[in-house]
């Protein structure tokens, strides 16, 4: 069963209803909301260049095929030549999900893409926002997300398309803090974390370590991960002018790894994206608490402070191949994530 983020989803449906309703009563009413029991299932829209059935070709062609038939010309199924199994071998290749992810979401995406095939994945361009510009301009039938849509977004989409984004949570990812391997400093707090990437904090010997310039890296602007860390980490963050900014948390988690070992490199990225290339620092709320790795036991408990939810959202309630897809992130490939540093949406049960 394909499992709705309830709040999310009632918060976008809500909106997509007190739309409706004021156009109802203007008399505006779409034509195409007269008929939504017809609307074309997202995996039907999918199969572009296909347009003739393979049994109106066979239709058309009947009369050639009854004089071959009368001249002795009998088709031999086995010979591969039947129109039926010739669709069948390309079918696979024929039906793609288009999908648009943000950085924190494409290795998830890959890999229920390996074990549901004919999943196209395209990252999301950090600077076309919003971020549900694919659902606009017609090119996804999904788009993963490292937080919830906000109210400004689903109403664009409202308002485009006359329906509201529907949510399904997919699993947890951590943000983790990235380290060298050689630096010294075994743990950080919250508050510490804070004033390195405000400037306040600028070199390693003030937090125990050697005496060697903090370098702060994160996603760039655009990212789920970039607004994550200024908004809900640190909400009114004023960035240090030193910080440097990078596609992604793997290219974050590369740029630490070869910055040289007197580099005082730091960075905030996607615990699934560190690739073993880093070391992960222990975090601690305040000064005084206990700190806390980004593991199974700490992240169900809450301890571990910084965790996000990742979701698809499609236009339509998933059939098909959408549903097929959903269902498996959703379901059997839970306990697989926490092979790749995400966490099953249970543990925050």
């Amino acid at each position: 069963m394909v499992r709705g983020h309830g709040n999310v989803a009632w918060l976008s449906l809500l909106g997509a209803g007190l739309f409706l309703i004021g156009m109802a009563i203007s008399g505006s009413m779409p034509a195409a909301l007269a008929d939504n029991d017809n609307e074309e299932a997202p995996g039907d829209a999918i199969e572009e260049g296909n347009d003739e059935a393979p049994g109106d070709s066979d239709a058309e062609n009947g009369n050639d095929e009854e004089e071959g038939e009368a001249n002795g010309e009998v088709r031999d199924e086995e010979d591969g030549e039947v129109a039926g199994d010739e669709i069948d071998e390309t079918a696979d290749e024929e039906i793609r999900l288009r999908m648009v992810a943000d950085p924190a979401a494409i290795r998830l995406a890959e890999l229920v893409g390996e074990e549901i095939p004919a999943t196209s994945v395209q990252p999301r361009r950090l600077d076309d926002a919003p971020r549900v510009r694919p659902f606009l301009n017609g090119e996804a039938d999904f788009v993963l997300t490292a937080s919830p849509l906000t109210r400004d977004e689903t109403l664009r989409v409202v308002e485009r398309l006359h329906r509201a984004p529907l949510a399904y949570p997919l699993a947890i990812d951590v943000l983790a803090v990235y380290v060298r391997e050689g630096n010294r400093v075994e743990r950080i707090d919250h508050e510490q974390l804070r004033s390195i990437y405000e400037g306040e904090i600028t070199n390693w010997n003030e937090l125990g370590g050697p005496d060697r310039r903090i370098t702060p890296y994160l996603p760039r602007l655009g990212s789920d991960t970039y607004s994550y860390v200024v908004n809900e980490m640190f909400p009114d963050i004023r960035l240090s002018g030193d910080v440097r900014f990078a596609d992604s948390s793997a290219d974050i988690a590369r740029a630490i790894r070869q910055s040289g070992d007197n580099s005082g490199a730091i960075g905030i990225g996607s615990l699934a994206s560190h690739q073993d290339v880093v070391r992960v620092l222990p975090v601690a709320e305040h000064e005084r608490a206990q700190h806390f790795r980004p593991v199974e036991e700490h992240v169900a408990s809450g301890d571990y402070p910084y965790r996000r939810v990742i979701f698809a959202y499609t236009l339509d309630r998933p059939t098909g191949k959408t549903k097929e897809w959903i269902e498996a992130a959703q379901d059997r490939l839970q306990e697989q994530l926490m092979d790749h540093d995400y966490f099953p949406l249970t543990i925050a049960d």
